[in-house]
C-alpha cells in the first residue's frame, strides 16, 4: 500500500498492510512565507515518511488580517499565558468585517498549501489545519470571549457569524487549492473553558456552518484541544476521526474504542517530544498494540513542541517498523 491507500484503508474500518502514522511540528523560522513553509513540510515529510502531512502554518494565521485591521498594522505577539494563547486584543466585536480569502494571510497559506500538495500530494494525503470560529474568536479576544458570552451575547454572535462567512470561503479554497483532508481545531471544546451549553450556543452552529462547507471535499479529523474534553463531540459531527490529549483528558486511548467508531487519531504526548524518545517510543508501542494498526492512525495528542529531537521522531518510526515485522 502507498500512503493513500494505507489513510484510506485505515478510514474505511480495515486493517491496512502496515498500521498508518502521522507527525506534525511548526516551522517558526520559515511560517511567515509560502516557499520556505512548503519547503520545511515537504522537506520533514520526506524525511520521517509519514502516511498523512498535517499542513501546519503558523498558530494565528488565520486572524492575522482581522488583527491588522483591528491594530492599525501593528505587530503582535500572542500571550503564551493565556489558555488558549491569544492576541488579548481589545475592540468591539462589531468592527470584525469579512474578508477577501484572495488577499493576505489567507491568500499567503492557501498558496503554500498549494505548494505542498503539488510537490508531495500525489505521494501523501495533506490535511489543512483549520479552527473553529469561536476558537478565532479566542485568539483574538483572548479571556474577553468568555464574558461577552454573558454581558454582549448578540454582538459575539455577529461576530461569529462574520467569521464563519469569511472560514467558510477560506474551505471551499481549500478544497479547490487540493487539499486531501482537513484538520479542524477546536480549542473551547473543554469544560476548563466552557460549559456544555455554552459551546451549544456559541461553538456548535459555527463549526457546523464551516463542516458543511467542506461538503465532501475529503475526510475531517476533528481535534478537541487541551484538558477534559467534550469528547462526544466526535459523535455528533460530520467527522471521521478524532484527535485528542488522552494524557490530560478522558477517555483514555484504550476505553475511546468503545466510546466511538472514529478512527482514533492519537497515541503518543506530544509533551513527551522533546523530554524522553524512549518514553514516546513506549508510549506508540503501547498504543499500537491496544488497535492492532485498525481503525488508528498513530500520531501524537497535539503539535509536537519546537526543540524535539530527530530521536524522538526516530522511535515512533521503530515503533511502526517493529510493531509490522512482529506480526
Amino acid at each position: 500500500m502507498d500512503a493513500h491507500q494505507r489513510i484510506r484503508s485505515v478510514l474505511a474500518g480495515d486493517k491496512p498492510d502496515r498500521p498508518a502514522f502521522a507527525l506534525w511540528q511548526h516551522f517558526p523560522d520559515a511560517d511567515n512565507a509560502p516557499g520556505p513553509l512548503a519547503d520545511a513540510t515537504i522537506k520533514y515529510a520526506r524525511q520521517w515518511k509519514p502516511d498523512l502531512i498535517k499542513h501546519t502554518p503558523n498558530g494565528m494565521f488565520a486572524v492575522e488580517d482581522w488583527a491588522a485591521a483591528l491594530t492599525g498594522g501593528r505587530a503582535m505577539t500572542a500571550d503564551i499565558e493565556t489558555v488558549p494563547y491569544s492576541l488579548n486584543l481589545d475592540f468591539d466585536w462589531a468592527d470584525l468585517q469579512t474578508l477577501d480569502v484572495s488577499e493576505g494571510a489567507l491568500a499567503r497559506e492557501l498558496e503554500c498549501l498549494r505548494l505542498v500538495c503539488d510537490g508531495i500530494g500525489r505521494d501523501v494525503p495533506v490535511y489543512m489545519t483549520l479552527f473553529g470560529p469561536l476558537t478565532l474568536a479566542g485568539k483574538l479576544a483572548g479571556p474577553r470571549l468568555v464574558e461577552s458570552m454573558r454581558d454582549e451575547p448578540d454582538a459575539l454572535h455577529g461576530a461569529l457569524a462574520t467569521i464563519t462567512e469569511t472560514m467558510i470561503a477560506f474551505t471551499r479554497a481549500v478544497r479547490e487549492t487540493g487539499a486531501d483532508g482537513i484538520y479542524f481545531a477546536t480549542q473551547y471544546a473543554s469544560e476548563l473553558l466552557l460549559t456544555e451549553e455554552q459551546h451549544a450556543v456559541f461553538g456548535e452552529p459555527y463549526d457546523l456552518a464551516l463542516l458543511k462547507a467542506w461538503d465532501d471535499g475529503g475526510p475531517v479529523i476533528l481535534h478537541l484541544c487541551g484538558a477534559d474534553v467534550f469528547f462526544d463531540l466526535c459523535n455528533t459531527y460530520p467527522i471521521q476521526a478524532i484527535c485528542w490529549d488522552h494524557g490530560l483528558s478522558q477517555p483514555s486511548f484504550r476505553d475511546a474504542f468503545d466510546l466511538t467508531d472514529r478512527v482514533l487519531v492519537a497515541g503518543m504526548e506530544e509533551r513527551e517530544f522533546p523530554v524522553s524518545p524512549s518514553t514516546v517510543g513506549a508510549q506508540a508501542a503501547e498504543a499500537l498494540a491496544v488497535s492492532g494498526g485498525r481503525r488508528h492512525i498513530l500520531a501524537p495528542t497535539c503539535v509536537i513542541p519546537d526543540g524535539s529531537s530527530d530521536q524522538a521522531m526516530a522511535a515512533v518510526v521503530n515503533a511502526v517498523d517493529g510493531f509490522r515485522d512482529a506480526t
